[in-house]
């Protein structure tokens, strides 16, 4: 049976709470005027605030993962955000939830590890991070990363625009991996007109997950219909994704900024899980650490 105990933690600026289960954040409260800068998890739109994706991020191609000759089975973004972690530390500012291979977890995916998730407040400042070990005797291979769906302030389905999206890198396009069948991509790169600023439309999305692979995006900044910065996040990651539900025309009330060390499988892929696109490999005893952070800018 699954665990929804919440836990939250919080400072002068922010009031954050986490889930065990899935060590999913699930709430961001600015305390300054008492707003909810997270998505709620309305299955109407879609049934997750913040869902971390490991050891695989996106799709396996027919749900399939060949690791070391042998075939596993895995859905999108694996399995630990719909794992129940075990809390490791708890600060008034700070708490720490670890996942440990199981029985369960082993026979979608062979390997013994240790995965830990952090949520740190520093001022106005959400800092993230992963810590994956490798606890067995031989290298594993993985993949990492975020989903997490931040509110848009300015939302109205009426509106043809909700808000604006502004990147770091001030070109005015990008190269786009395109996305094809089962939530794989096709292994072609579309450049496309999009910055450094966006609009927020059902338009935007026409190419599903906007994938944006090795290109120097550190920072993605989401901005209310006034142009007005009410959000930042900033990694380093090798792959971005941007995402947000359309329906029946209508763009969904928020967006997801996704940092990945990682990505999908490209099309028809029934290679080694090991030679995956963006995959991270660790020697036995070996830890991989990565970060992102989430600013909650003045409103």
């Amino acid at each position: 049976m699954s665990m929804d105990k919440i836990y939250t933690i919080e400072n002068d600026r922010l009031r954050v709470s986490v889930s065990v289960h899935g060590a999913e954040l699930t709430s961001i409260i600015r305390k300054a005027d008492d707003t909810e800068m997270l998505w709620q998890a309305d299955e109407r739109w879609w049934k997750r605030h913040s869902p971390v994706l490991f050891p695989i991020v996106g799709s396996l191609w027919q749900g399939t993962a060949v690791i070391e000759g042998e075939e596993y089975h895995m859905g999108q973004h694996g399995f630990a955000h719909d794992s129940d972690f075990t809390l490791v530390e708890a600060q008034p500012q700070s708490i720490t939830f670890a996942l440990n291979d199981t029985d369960i977890t082993r026979s979608m995916y062979p390997y013994h590890f240790r995965l830990e998730i952090s949520y740190e407040l520093h001022d106005a400042t959400i800092e993230v991070k992963w810590r994956v070990r490798n606890t067995d005797t031989r290298p594993i291979h993985f993949q990492i990363g975020a989903h997490p769906a931040f509110l848009l302030p300015s939302y109205n389905p009426a509106n043809k625009v909700q808000g604006y999206i502004r990147f770091d890198d001030p070109r005015t396009s990008y190269p786009l991996s395109v996305v094809g069948q089962l939530g794989c991509v096709t292994g072609q790169i579309r450049e496309t007109p999009l910055g450094p600023e966006a609009a927020i439309t059902p338009r935007l999305f026409d190419v599903a997950t906007i994938i944006v692979e090795n290109v120097p995006m550190r920072s993605v900044t989401l901005l209310d219909l006034e142009r007005r910065p009410y959000l930042r996040l900033t990694h380093d990651a090798p792959v971005i994704g941007i995402w947000a539900p359309v329906k029946n025309g209508t763009v969904a009330p928020f967006v997801c900024i996704e940092p990945w060390y990682g990505r999908c499988d490209t099309m028809e892929y029934e290679g080694d899980f090991a030679k995956r696109p963006w995959t991270n490999t660790l020697s036995p005893g070996e830890d991989f650490d990565a970060r992102y952070a989430i600013d909650i800018l003045s409103n």
